[in-house]
């Protein structure tokens, strides 16, 4: 089935009211791209763009698309499963939709400006591989990260409300402290995560749930909890031999001072005393005030 008949196919079915479901095609020019082993190794091209147009009920099942791009595109009701996916994305609103267990390491969440932002509303993500994505300018509201690999990837001027994430979330960071704006997060459900090596150095945060294993905690007072630890290490040999700002918050700014510690991480850079010391400082409320 050629692009051509795809869209036009889409049209039809958008015009209708009806929807449509599309299984076991490839939607792409590149034959680079139509190779799972290849896939998401170079940079898709585009040669379809799509502007000022809404796709309502459109189902996409063990599809391999790429080459197209979404100029102001409105997509409401849809849903991508076991899809490949290389999409470019200005200023697209995807609403009460989902993808499910999706190669999402080329498609783009963000956008190169303010103007162009994306938004996502009541968006399901469920066991994508997102890993290394850089999201920029993107508003995530009432939207769900279930069990998906996030691993390096950067929110950043990003805002995230009133969403959820699951499942191991490994070196995520969110917000950067070289962009003009912080990273917005207003409601976000971290209870069935488990966060590690992940850090919010350019953040704005509010009314967060935080993670309910016991080897998560949730720090307000994040860049003194660890310079605190990095004294005990100056002054102590036996408590470490690493200092930790390096590691955790030399790139937190001025205004942001949050951070949910895995103890596993800094345990693993401490000695026995450096480790019994942890423990002690993680009990006082005084961080988490």
């Amino acid at each position: 089935m050629t692009q051509q008949r795809i869209l036009s196919e889409i049209e039809a079915a958008v015009a209708s009211g009806q929807g449509a479901t599309f299984s076991d095609i490839e939607f792409s020019s590149d034959p680079r791209l139509r190779s799972k082993k290849k896939y998401a190794e170079v940079i898709a091209p585009f040669n379809v763009h799509i502007k000022n147009t809404s796709w309502v009920g459109i189902n996409f099942k063990n599809c391999s698309i790429s080459g197209l791009a979404f100029s102001d595109v409105r997509l409401r009701d849809c849903t991508f499963e076991n899809c490949l996916l290389a999409v470019r994305n200005w200023g697209s609103f995807y609403k009460d939709s989902r993808f499910i267990s999706c190669d999402m390491k080329s498609f783009s969440f963000g956008a190169d400006d303010p103007s162009n932002a994306n938004t996502f509303e009541n968006v399901i993500f469920e066991k994508c591989n997102m890993q290394g994505r850089a999201v920029d300018y993107s508003k995530f509201e009432k939207s769900a990260f279930l069990n998906c690999r996030l691993d390096r990837v950067e929110f950043r001027q990003a805002t995230i409300s009133n969403s959820t994430f699951t499942g191991k979330l490994d070196d995520v960071v969110f917000g950067r402290d070289y962009t003009q704006r912080p990273t917005s997060i207003n409601g976000a459900d971290f209870s069935k995560a488990t966060l590690s090596y992940c850090i919010f150095p350019h953040t704005q945060v509010s009314h967060i749930l935080a993670p309910e294993n016991p080897k998560n905690h949730v720090i307000k007072r994040f860049k003194e909890f660890v310079a605190e630890l990095d004294r005990a290490i100056q002054a102590d040999s036996n408590i470490g031999d690493v200092p930790l700002a390096g590691i955790f918050t030399t790139e937190y700014t001025s205004g942001s001072n949050f951070g949910i510690l895995n103890e596993d991480d800094f345990r693993e850079l401490l000695k026995p005393k450096g480790q019994a010391l942890l423990a002690q400082m993680l009990s006082d409320p005084i961080w988490r005030e």
